[in-house]
């Protein structure tokens, strides 16, 4: 009864999903080399139950409701993914912010360490 419309979506989200492959192959190999690696597994083995769970889904159409699951865990790892480095720059902010060492320019914060060196941190991180 419902077998055309599974079908249908099941088709729509194989081919997003395969459109995406050329640059988040890119994204996923630069994330799992990061500091939210964690993140790029659980991107990464969904888009291969996507996969896998969409071609089971043409043969056998109660199988959509692992394509769908696996949809949700990509989309939740790139939200988590997000969050952290929100969060993580929200910190450096408060941390630059308060260090004495540190002055603001136009151009965001420079920092001197007290080692003799010195670092900068963007004003686009610090809104």
């Amino acid at each position: 009864m419902f077998e055309r419309q599974i079908t249908k979506i099941n088709t729509l989200i194989l081919v997003l999903v395969a459109l995406s492959v050329p640059v988040l192959f890119f994204v996923i190999i630069y994330g799992l080399a990061g500091g939210t690696s964690e993140y790029y597994y659980l991107i990464s083995i969904s888009y291969v139950g996507v996969f896998l769970f969409g071609i089971k889904t043409f043969f056998n159409p109660r199988f959509i409701i692992g394509t769908i699951i696996f949809s949700s865990l990509i989309l939740l790892g790139f939200s988590l993914d997000s969050l952290y480095w929100e969060s993580h720059n929200d910190e450096l902010c408060k941390e630059v912010k308060e260090n004495p060492s540190c002055t603001e320019s136009q151009y965001g914060f420079s920092c001197k360490n007290t080692d003799g060196g010195s670092s900068h941190v963007s004003k686009s991180i610090c809104n």
